[in-house]
């Protein structure tokens, strides 16, 4: 009789634990069936949030910490951007009944094919040049500066000193300059393998990237000077809030002759001029298929200067180059990455190049 009875109790307690392993694998499947539709939702809602910043949709999802969220009819969905710039990490998160998976991605927000890639401070790609330079109080430097801060660059990243993609241009500019001039251009290692310090050097670009980028930059022109312009409006040339794109047109003449500062892209046409005479500190990009005369200023310009380009129409055009003032001209990464992110703003060739993605 014990042994019937302590049957019975033995096979009950082998048919509960049967029962709770079977009502646990049931849990686990539907947790698992939940977590699959949460991990989808989130790889989804990681995509719509891309499209999002692409198409640069949402006021409120452009910059770091910024959340892009929907509820859905099973649970819900929100992404987090974490942002550096160009650089961009989306945290996607979904939830289906109550339980939760995680999606991040990393990306960089790209500008297909218009802003240049700056092969020095100072990129001169024209067929024909007029260069001018005396003197030793200027300074051009290919090593990586923060904005407005003239000492301490990173040289480990830095372009060269001044580009050039014509063997006359570089023994133009190597034979008009003595030694104590050759260090005052600076950055990586040129093409005289005799003089490393000397950060000039021949490139095989042909400067028809030039053309694409005032292409590019023409589409979003704030001011046009056509005739003589005496800048004499602070917010006339942009600011780090509101850089300006700047287009100085055949004919006319753009002069700085006071205490004034910029930011944004400055383009002086064939047949234009930039007269700088005054103090003069900018942020930005200077394109020159004119004329630029810089003799007679104090010029600081944090970013790059591109003259030349490749006119399909112009067989030979001269771009004139004149650094007898008190020139600064020193590559900046972050302004130029600034540019890139402010101007693809307003411009629908954005992409995001997906860098990694994981769970």
């Amino acid at each position: 009789m014990i042994f019937i009875v302590g049957m019975f109790i033995v096979m009950g307690i082998f048919n509960f634990a049967s029962q709770n392993r079977l009502v646990s694998s049931e849990e686990d499947m539907a947790r698992q069936v939940h977590y699959t539709m949460a991990s989808t939702t989130a790889m989804s809602a990681l995509e719509m949030a891309g499209q999002v910043i692409v198409l640069n949709q949402s006021e409120n999802f452009r910059d770091d910490g910024d959340i892009w969220e929907s509820n859905l009819e099973h649970g819900s969905v929100s992404v987090l951007m974490n942002r550096s710039g160009n650089n961009i990490q989306l945290v996607s998160t979904g939830i289906t009944q109550g339980v939760t998976a995680t999606v991040i991605g990393e990306y960089q927000l790209r500008l297909d094919g218009n802003m240049p890639i700056l092969e020095g401070a100072v990129g001169i790609y024209s067929k024909d040049l007029a260069f001018r330079i005396s003197g030793s109080s200027f300074m051009i430097s290919g090593c990586d500066h923060l904005p407005g801060v003239a000492t301490n660059p990173n040289c480990d990243d830095a372009v060269l000193g001044i580009a050039v993609n014509q063997e006359d241009h570089y023994n133009t500019i190597e034979d008009n300059l003595n030694n104590n001039q050759k260090g005052r251009i600076q950055g990586s290692e040129g093409s005289d393998e005799d003089d490393e310090d000397f950060s000039v050097g021949i490139v095989e670009n042909d400067g028809s990237f030039i053309d694409e980028a005032i292409d590019y930059f023409g589409g979003m022109v704030d001011e046009n000077v056509d005739g003589y312009f005496n800048v004499n409006d602070e917010t006339f040339l942009g600011s780090h809030t509101n850089p300006k794109v700047i287009r100085v047109r055949n004919g006319g003449t753009l002069r700085v002759s006071s205490s004034d500062s910029g930011s944004g892209v400055i383009i002086v046409d064939p047949g234009a001029e930039l007269d700088v005479r005054g103090n003069f500190t900018y942020r930005g990009l200077i394109i020159v298929q004119g004329k630029a005369d810089l003799t007679r200023g104090n010029m600081h310009l944090y970013g790059g200067m591109l003259v030349g380009g490749e006119e399909p129409e112009i067989q030979i055009y001269e771009s004139s180059l004149d650094l007898r003032g008190n020139i600064n001209i020193r590559y900046s990464s972050e302004v130029m990455d600034f540019l890139d992110e402010r101007f693809s703003a307003n411009s629908g060739n954005r992409r995001l190049v997906l860098q990694q993605i994981y769970q």
